[in-house]
């Protein structure tokens, strides 16, 4: 999938436990080296700070790629609530050859507040 994207996802671990992964991927025709990542929620901005190795980097299909995938902790998740309560909502990308906002959409918003609300229905639990 070459888009740029915003989302949540479930994961189980070897023991069965559910997990929760957040995923921001970004495409484009030059080298992308992201610093940070901004999510606005209702003019309230929260960044995120990718750690060393976290951010995948490489070509895929003449584009080239930044995919931040991590685990969620309490600093995510509550990233996270404040996205789905908030009534508009921006991502912004920032670093070399990258500054670019990107707004995100009711679907993509709604799409997360049905993946909580399963993670909740199979018994996941909020208590990073």
């Amino acid at each position: 999938m070459n888009d740029d994207a915003f989302y949540i996802y479930l994961v189980k671990t070897r023991t069965g436990k559910l997990n929760l992964r957040l995923r921001i991927q970004i495409f484009g025709i030059y080298p992308i080296d992201i610093s940070e990542y901004i999510v606005e929620t209702d003019l309230v901005q929260e960044r995120i700070i990718p750690n060393s190795g976290e951010i995948d980097r490489g070509a895929s299909n003449r584009l080239y790629k930044s995919i931040y995938d991590v685990l969620f902790t309490r600093k995510i998740y509550d990233i996270i609530d404040k996205f789905v309560k908030s009534e508009n909502s921006k991502l912004r990308y920032m670093g070399k050859r990258v500054n670019d906002w990107k707004t995100i959409k009711e679907k993509e918003r709604h799409g997360i507040k049905d993946i909580l609300a399963l993670y909740t229905e199979l018994g996941g639990k909020f208590d990073y």
